[in-house]
Order: structure tokens, then sequence, then C-alpha cells
């Protein structure tokens, strides 16, 4: 059975830089943007998403809980990218993605 990839903290560190060069505005629109990827390429997640999101009151909370879900699965694609560019490339073991 396939595992999800582990995520190494130098990806962490390569989201953060990405997300805060950009403007507050420019944010939200990537935001926004990767969340209709993530509505494409996985659209019963999204169900399982907007079921959760419900249980939230505050339109803030919601929005948190939100990030959140697309911080963790941008995470997870972006160690799955560089993993396949490791295997791809034959890189060692060692580099840091």
């Amino acid at each position: 059975m396939k595992r999800l990839p582990l995520v190494k903290k130098e990806i962490a560190h390569s989201m953060k830089r990405n997300l805060n060069m950009r403007s507050v505005l420019d944010r939200q629109k990537y935001l926004l943007n990767f969340w209709e990827i993530l509505k494409y390429e996985q659209p019963d997640l999204t169900k399982m998403i907007f079921q959760e999101i419900d249980r939230f009151e505050g339109s803030m909370d919601q929005g948190a809980f939100l990030q959140g879900v697309c911080f963790t699965y941008m995470a997870l694609q972006s160690q799955l990218e560089a993993n396949e560019f490791s295997d791809a490339w034959d890189l060692e073991e060692d580099i840091p993605f």
C-alpha cells in the first residue's frame, strides 16, 4: 500500500517563503486558485471537507480550517513532486527534498 510522503522541513520553508513573498491580495488569489485545483482533483475529499466545515460556527473558524486543509494538501503535493524529481534524477537520499 502506498503511503503519503513524509513532508520534510525544506518543503515547509519553501512554502512559507513562497506565501510570505506575496501581497495579501495575491496570497488570497493563490490560495483560492489552489482550492479550485483541490476541488477538481479531489471531488470526494472536497465533499468530506464541506461536511466538516459546517461544524464550525464562525466564518473565521471556517476560513482557518480551509486554510489548514489547503496548506496540508499543498505540502503533501509539493513533497510528492520533490520525491518524484529525486527518483527521476537518481539523486542521493541525503538531498533535502
